[in-house]
């Protein structure tokens, strides 16, 4: 099956990494659509959160001149179908569904702010503000020399974000305004670029900063809104009281909550803290688990204006090489047997790349098959195959190994063992094991797959019925699989090969599973001489005559 390729990009969210790469996709030709939830652009002067206000008005001016682009407010995604290079949208604007049909799906929805009053135990006042305040109430105050305090990451962890944003405003409060800036903190964030360069220039114009590790300063506020810090210095141990002008409250930045509805509707994986991508390695830089949706900026994890602009850089060229020819055809990597499907469903529920929908039957989505195979492993009725990994390929490679025996001194035992190795891990270590001249087993025949999740349990039950001594299971570590989770479902499988070995009186020891990466050639070698040593002290496999 082949589907055409749809020359438009849909933006989800108005943030500068959002507008940034839908300006630069424009230019290349590219129909965009921007869907932003509020009531107005996210990018706007002045922007927070924490941006230089130039560059983001220079995107926020640009947007609104552009001919090119869609731009729809007050919308959300409410339906999404299809997959990557034709997608079928359904948008909600105000309660009137809009339809749209785009080649790839950008995300790039700003974060939810929340200022940490309540953490210092403080209320919102005209002297004590919050961080995203702190440029319109610095610029206007009345105060000769202010003393300003900054409060950061004295109760929770902040990050470098919050931490230049802090550091810039200290330094224009202790120069322009020639007051005394106070930076009160746990750590100081100096990780991104550039930070240690401000952090030094900002001591040396007279920012002094307070570093606490085992004690924390008392903050009171009084009937007027203001601040009393008292604090005792560890470095010298003594005490100290200071009655700021203004204190600035830090603020932590927050995976929007649309994020939650995203990851429903597209079927998108999403980290620890809740952004849109999973902690995984394979998702550098901007990909989902899903073909032909990016997730940029503040939508993916918390990063500095240049990270979110780098990330949108990275998208548009991710964009235009998958729409690079409007006549351009992409054909899916596993075919559905439908004599054989029971319209079970299985595959639908456990496709890791949203890659098959369901219209009465399952139907694989060209564009979005990623070929790792899980889909085919799972179906009770092996209805689906992957090229070239099907079934039958697979058990013709069992076939082709080697027999030991032929190379064997009389009376010597060499083990029969296949190893199934993940195209991305455990193949690429063996690889390299015998590039680096180590001695693998005379006996050992590895036999390549996608994904470790395309290891079927017939095809570790048909190399013991076609003779192997041992199985080898090699997927890759937690957190390295490209299809996220097809290293869990091999690790599963094994574990259920084992119980069906018992059943027949076979030892469930000729069965092992092992996580490894594609540059693990020792571990490699001491995991098939390990099933090696074992193998000849269980002896042959019994089903052999």
């Amino acid at each position: 099956m082949e589907i055409p390729i749809t020359q438009k990009v849909l933006i989800i969210g108005s943030g500068p990494a959002a507008c940034h790469a839908a300006l630069q996709l424009s230019q290349k030709g590219f129909g965009i659509i921007v869907a932003e939830a509020g009531k107005e652009l996210a990018i706007k002067e002045p922007y927070t959160p924490y941006e230089p206000a130039e560059v983001c008005g220079a995107l926020c001016s640009s947007l609104a001149k552009s001919e090119g682009i869609e731009v729809l407010t007050d919308t959300r995604v409410c339906r999404c179908q299809g997959g990557a290079g034709n997608f079928l949208m359904v948008l909600n604007q105000n309660g009137n569904l809009l339809q749209r049909t785009v080649g790839v799906i950008i995300i790039g929805v700003e974060p939810k702010i929340e200022a940490n009053f309540a953490v210092y135990r403080l209320t919102p006042s005209d002297v004590t503000i919050s961080l995203s305040e702190t440029g319109n109430s610095l610029g206007g105050i009345s105060v000769n020399n202010p003393k300003v305090a900054f409060l950061t990451g004295l109760h929770e962890e902040s990050t470098a974000l919050i931490m230049q944003e802090v550091m810039s405003h200290a330094l224009y409060a202790q120069t322009a305004l020639k007051g005394q800036a106070y930076v009160f903190t746990n750590n100081i964030k100096v990780g991104g670029d550039g930070l240690e360069a401000l952090y030094q220039k900002s001591r040396k114009e007279g920012v002094r900063y307070f570093k606490f590790t085992d004690t924390r300063p008392e903050i009171v506020q009084d009937k007027t809104g203001g601040t009393r810090i008292e604090l005792t210095d560890e470095l010298v141990s003594q005490a100290f009281f200071l009655a700021p002008d203004i204190t600035v409250v830090d603020e932590t930045l927050r995976p929007s909550d649309l994020l939650d509805d995203l990851a429903q509707v597209l079927g998108l994986d999403k980290d620890s803290e809740g952004f849109l991508q999973a902690n995984n390695v394979h998702r550098a830089t901007t990909c989902s688990n899903r073909k032909g949706i990016l997730v940029i900026g503040l939508a993916r994890k918390i990063q500095s204006l240049e990270g979110q602009l780098a990330d949108a850089e990275n998208a548009v060229m991710a964009t235009a090489c998958l729409l690079a020819q409007p006549d351009q055809r992409v054909s899916a990597n596993a075919t559905i047997n439908r004599g054989k499907c029971t319209i079970c469903l299985t595959c639908y529920r456990g496709c890791p790349h949203g890659a098959i929908r369901w219209n009465s039957r399952a139907i694989i989505m060209p564009g979005a098959c990623q070929g790792c195979g899980i889909c085919a492993a799972e179906c009770p009725m092996d209805a689906i195959q992957i090229e070239p990994f099907t079934d039958q390929d697979i058990v013709s490679r069992i076939k082709e190994g080697k027999t030991p025996e032929a190379t064997a001194a009389e009376g010597e035992f060499i083990p029969r063992i296949v190893a199934f190795c993940c195209n991305h891990s455990g193949y690429p270590a063996m690889e390299l094991a015998a590039w680096l001249g180590y001695s693998l087993p005379l006996g050992l025949h590895a036999i390549q797959v996608p994904c470790a999740g395309k290891i079927d349990l017939d095809h570790v039950l048909k190399s013991f019925e076609d003779g192997a001594d041992g199985v080898i299971i090699m997927a890759c570590h937690k957190g390295n699989c490209c299809s996220e989770r097809g290293n869990i479902y091999a690790a599963q499988r094994a574990v259920v090969a084992k119980e069906m070995l018992k059943e027949v009186g076979l030892e469930e020891r000729r069965i092992f599973f092992k996580n490894i990466a594609s540059n693990m050639a020792s571990e490699f070698f001491d995991t098939v001489k390990k099933a090696e040593r074992e193998i000849q002290a269980l002896g042959p496999n019994p089903l052999k005559g």
